[in-house]
């Protein structure tokens, strides 16, 4: 829900900070990119339950 709220709010933040269409793009998939990658490493961990 958080990411149709960005989808919305997106173009004037793209605007604001004068972000071409791949730095907007890199913006967005950070968060979904970063979660993934301490996603992993938790999941193999066997101390994590």
């Amino acid at each position: 829900m958080v990411w149709m709220m960005f989808t919305g709010i997106g173009i004037p933040i793209k605007k604001s900070q004068g972000l071409n269409a791949t730095e907007f793009g890199l913006q967005t998939a950070r968060p979904v990119l970063t979660g993934w990658l301490i996603r992993v490493p938790l999941g193999i961990c066997p101390a994590h339950y």
